[in-house]
């Protein structure tokens, strides 16, 4: 009898883990899955532009206009002319990473796939300046089954470090930043964040690459 149902116990919690291992390898729906929240001006987030000391900005995950003051800003070009630029706070030369997802054999990316980030702002490691890799799953993998870089990482998937670099500042929701160089497209983007979409903007002006483990330059601001 204790053999019987020592054996069911044991059969009961192998199809548990079947279940969960099986409901947490599907793909997930972008458009039905949660909006990451987004603060960019806490005291953890902001370095010039900090809420507790400057007045007026947008509150936590409240949508950002950077088509005004203080983000719409008029400055000077190497060359000393006028150029209107997004000012999204000074950023660090170390840049955080962007997964994006490839198949064993393709040159393309994997179709319907969000690429995937490790952080949001005000976390350990963010920077609006992330270097690309370029993650190569199986034949028959599935878009958007893995959303967070985590599970990426553990699945034990090859990984190629590229000194490609992507300007794609994460922001709130429903954020607005209009201009472009070059009829650049001023929508807001989708990234997977811990199994949640981020939203970003997408700033593909200037080519930009990693020199050693730096971005290029010193320090530098966002901007377009």
């Amino acid at each position: 009898m204790n053999i019987r149902i020592a054996f069911l116990i044991a059969v009961a919690w192998s199809t548990v883990i079947s279940g969960s291992a099986q409901a947490a390898s599907e793909p997930k729906d972008p458009d039905r899955a949660p909006i990451a929240s987004v603060d960019r001006f806490s005291d953890k987030a902001g370095t010039l532009l900090q809420r507790s000391t400057v007045k007026g900005l947008p509150g936590a995950n409240e949508p950002i206009d950077f088509n005004v003051q203080p983000f719409n800003t008029l400055g000077l070009s190497p060359t000393g002319e006028p150029v209107l630029y997004y000012h999204l706070d000074v950023q660090s030369t170390q840049p955080a990473p962007v997964y994006i997802l490839f198949r064993e054999g393709e040159e393309k990316r994997v179709a319907g796939q969000l690429n995937i980030v490790d952080t949001a702002p005000g976390e350990k490691g963010y920077n609006d300046f992330r270097q690309v890799w370029k993650v190569w799953v199986s034949k028959d993998y599935v878009p958007n089954t893995i959303t967070d870089a985590a599970s990426l990482l553990q699945a034990g998937y090859r990984l190629e470090k590229t000194d490609k670099l992507i300007n794609m500042p994460v922001v709130p929701d429903r954020s607005r930043a209009s201009l472009r160089f070059n009829h650049g497209n001023p929508e807001l983007q989708r990234a997977w964040y811990q199994g949640q979409v981020a939203k970003y903007f997408l700033f593909e002006e200037a080519p930009l690459s990693v020199s050693g483990e730096d971005v290029l330059g010193s320090r530098l601001t966002t901007s377009s």
